[in-house]
């Protein structure tokens, strides 16, 4: 009797040593899924801390320059060629209809026109037009154009074969640093956008020609405010 009980006893006890051996195991292989940085885990919760806009990169051909902070690309992707219109970020440029205006348009221009660009997207505007920063592939004539070396003075990007169009802009006497929507704007591209105006305004170069010339913020809310004044009458 004594030897048929140690006999099928066997099968539990090599059973109880397999779930003992596995539990270590089982065990490690939570923690590690815990701590690995790697994990998807943590993955996961990184990107639900991240903040909610996101810029994003967008490409095309530049079709059209409407003024000296707006152009028009056209995007070709699997459903066709679409043309996307792009408002510059971080900038304002004089109206058409200001002084400089016609001038700073084409000033961009000369910088942008015909050229394949990237757009660093940071959203959209009330005119569903995409907000963004125009890099602009770097060449020796549009390093001088844009009155720019391409390291040194440009906002960092991704590669050192672009420059910013927008700082351009306002490194050229062309456009304001629009304060108003800085926050659309990294830190480093806010201190070299106020820091560009600044040399900008006392070279007196481009706008900053005229004694006292009128933001085109201000510009356009008197322009609202005389056409509501006319319908009333």
């Amino acid at each position: 009797m004594r030897r048929t009980r140690r006999i099928r006893s066997t099968p539990a006890l090599i059973i109880v040593g397999i779930l003992s051996a596995l539990v270590p195991l089982i065990s490690g292989s939570r923690e590690g899924r815990q701590v690995n940085p790697g994990s998807s885990e943590l993955a996961s919760s990184h990107h639900a801390a991240a903040p909610a806009a996101i810029s994003t990169d967008l490409s095309g051909k530049v079709i059209r320059v409407l003024d000296g902070d707006t152009i028009e690309i056209l995007k070709v992707d699997s459903s066709g060629k679409h043309p996307v219109r792009i408002r510059m970020t971080g900038i304002d440029a004089p109206e058409k209809s200001q002084p400089f205006g016609e001038r700073c348009r084409e000033d961009l221009a000369s910088l942008v026109a015909g050229k394949i660009v990237r757009v660093d997207v940071r959203g959209n505007d009330r005119y569903s037009r995409q907000l963004g920063v125009i890099r602009v592939p770097v060449s020796a004539s549009t390093a001088a154009n844009a009155g720019q070396t391409p390291a040194p003075t440009s906002v960092p990007t991704p590669t050192s074969s672009e420059i910013d169009a927008n700082l351009a802009q306002v490194s050229s006497g062309c456009a304001w640093h629009y304060k108003q929507y800085q926050k659309q704007q990294k830190p480093d591209e806010r201190r070299l956008y106020s820091e560009a105006e600044q040399r900008a305004r006392a070279a007196g170069l481009g706008l900053w020609r005229d004694p006292a010339p009128e933001a085109p913020w201000e510009y356009r809310r008197e322009t609202r405010g005389s056409r509501r004044k006319g319908r009333s009458r």
